[in-house]
């Protein structure tokens, strides 16, 4: 089993976290389950649930009927999972402005 943490931005900010905290029940719950089984999978996860991006950043792959979610990830440490980033898929490009890497203090 893989350990699921949450990227903290500089302010505070778990943004996965608080983003899925908002959504409606069942798109909620879907979400839980994609990253529940990502837990239970780690990186022999593979398509349609999960994806390489480039580098060492993964994508959570979420199709909640004709929307899709996506949750960018990568392995830290030899058994942790940090979610960095989500947002609603509605092209067939992932935003280059969500492959940046969060610069360290």
């Amino acid at each position: 089993m893989y350990e699921i943490l949450y990227y903290w931005t500089e302010r505070g900010e778990q943004s996965v976290k608080e983003f899925i905290c908002f959504l409606q029940d069942k798109t909620r719950q879907k979400i839980q389950r994609s990253i529940l089984l990502l837990s239970s999978q780690g990186p022999f996860l593979k398509r349609p649930y999960a994806d390489k991006v480039v580098g060492a950043i993964y994508e959570l792959r979420i199709r909640l009927g004709t929307d899709q979610m996506r949750v960018l990830y990568t392995f830290v440490f030899k058994s942790q999972i940090l979610l960095l980033h989500i947002f609603r898929k509605k092209t067939d490009a992932i935003p280059l402005g969500t492959l940046s890497w969060p610069k360290s203090g």
